[in-house]
């Protein structure tokens, strides 16, 4: 792939969007999605722009892709941020400072970055991968696998030809394929994608997948296996999809059809036009599919007796290590920590990161709350002090005017007239 460069002068100064910025200063994702479709950025521009796909110059990526001719979709974390196709890696631009410098370069399968800013390869850190798939390159193309179990007879491993082998895992909450734990490590060893499934028996969901996940190891994907009556079916495999976290579903076309299983899941579907193992386009499943499951008929080099064949058009499974922020999510994943395929996978990293910001903000202002509430209880202990005083003087006052009450009365000392009763006759005498 030709590395395009956003500051090349034929396009640098246009104006990125309906936005403010150009292609030069902050056009690295339309360069990216340029070359991926194979032309060039103010082309690009022009179309995304006719589109709606722009909300001033931030690029909206599902608008983008459908103007553009590309495939967009989030498939399970796990898997995409190992993606074996060429896809938009998120790095980190400058590492040596803590400022956060948002860049993209266009991610090919064997690792190598090319980055439109400098022209050049590049090696930064990964932080989150957008999966935009152009279904014209030669590595987009259907892969071809079979899905095996204990009832398989294999003969030779070495003459197996396949993209990918989907291997049963368990069933119930009980058993496990005999086969199983030798499948995967051929499969493994020749450098097939490798897959597991559970076959549900619809007794208590969680513990089926648990039994699932205790016994899948690491797989590039895992599958629930439906193919029974229930009462509840769409319940159940949502309680057990959400048990196993990156979980795909198997089930037929008819089962689609009825139950309406829900669109983001990613889906393996059976349905066969016959019994003689020939691919009909023309008969692909009326469901939603990811994966096809064609014939029960087929024939394969290795293996004794007939085989399930299978056809992939959405299958993203790296072959690549694992890098240390995707390992731990992986890990995550299989204890069940919530890493929900529901989530739109790429806005992960930058809801992380929000999460992160709002608990620092919550941190600070706990520390104002907290430097608040010690101020406010500082002016209470000192109100506290002069009201403990005041009550001190009050009792002073209230004691000095119990002891006053208890001092003994003095009599009363008036002058005590002399009544003169004679002088007091006369004078009514003489009135008369």
């Amino acid at each position: 792939m030709e590395i395009l460069q956003q500051r090349d002068p034929r396009w640098a100064n246009i104006k990125l969007g309906f936005g403010t910025t150009t292609i030069g200063s902050h056009g690295c994702f339309l360069t990216d999605l340029s070359m991926m479709a194979g032309i060039t950025p103010d082309k690009a521009n022009e179309i995304l722009k006719k589109a709606g796909a722009f909300n001033k110059d931030l690029i909206i990526s599902d608008k983008a892709a459908k103007a553009l001719g590309l495939e967009y979709y989030p498939p399970p974390r796990s898997e995409a941020f190992n993606c074996s196709h060429t896809c938009i890696a998120e790095v980190d631009f400058n590492p040596a400072t803590t400022t956060k410098e948002q860049h993209f370069v266009v991610l090919q399968p064997d690792g190598t970055q090319l980055d439109s800013w400098t022209g050049k390869t590049s090696k930064y850190r990964i932080i989150s991968i957008r999966v935009f798939r152009n279904p014209n390159f030669e590595e987009n193309k259907e892969k071809h696998g079979i899905d095996i179990s204990h009832w398989n007879k294999v003969t030779d491993w070495d003459k197996i030809k396949k993209d990918f082998v989907i291997c049963k895992c368990t069933q119930g909450t009980t058993y496990l394929d005999p086969t199983y734990q030798e499948n995967i490590k051929q499969v493994k060893n020749r450098g097939m994608i490798c897959g597991a499934y559970h076959f549900a028996n619809g007794s208590d969901a969680k513990k089926e997948a648990q039994w699932f996940l205790k016994n899948a190891g690491q797989v590039d994907l895992m599958v629930l296996d439906w193919e029974i009556e229930h009462s509840d079916p769409v319940g159940w495999c949502k309680e057990f999809i959400k048990e196993v976290g990156d979980c795909w579903l198997y089930t037929n076309d008819a089962r689609a059809l009825k139950h309406g299983f829900p669109k983001e899941w990613k889906k393996w579907i059976a349905r066969y036009k016959d019994y003689s193992g020939d691919l009909d386009w023309d008969y692909q499943p009326k469901s939603e599919w990811d994966i096809w499951q064609y014939t029960s008929r087929g024939v394969v080099d290795g293996i004794d007796g007939n085989v399930d064949l299978n056809i992939a058009k959405n299958l993203i499974i790296s072959e690549q290590p694992m890098n240390k922020e995707v390992k731990e999510w992986a890990e995550a994943r299989e204890k069940n920590q919530g890493l929900s395929t529901k989530e739109d996978w790429w806005q992960y990293a930058y809801d992380k990161k929000i999460e992160i910001e709002e608990l620092e903000k919550d941190i600070e202002n706990m520390k104002e709350t907290i430097k608040a509430q010690n101020e406010t209880l500082i002016k209470l202990e000192k109100t506290i002090e002069i009201q403990t005083e005041t009550i001190e003087d009050l009792e002073k006052a209230l004691r000095k005017a119990m002891e006053s009450m208890q001092e003994p009365v003095k009599p009363i000392q008036e002058p005590i007239h002399e009544f003169n009763l004679f002088g007091f006759i006369f004078r009514l005498y003489k009135n008369e």
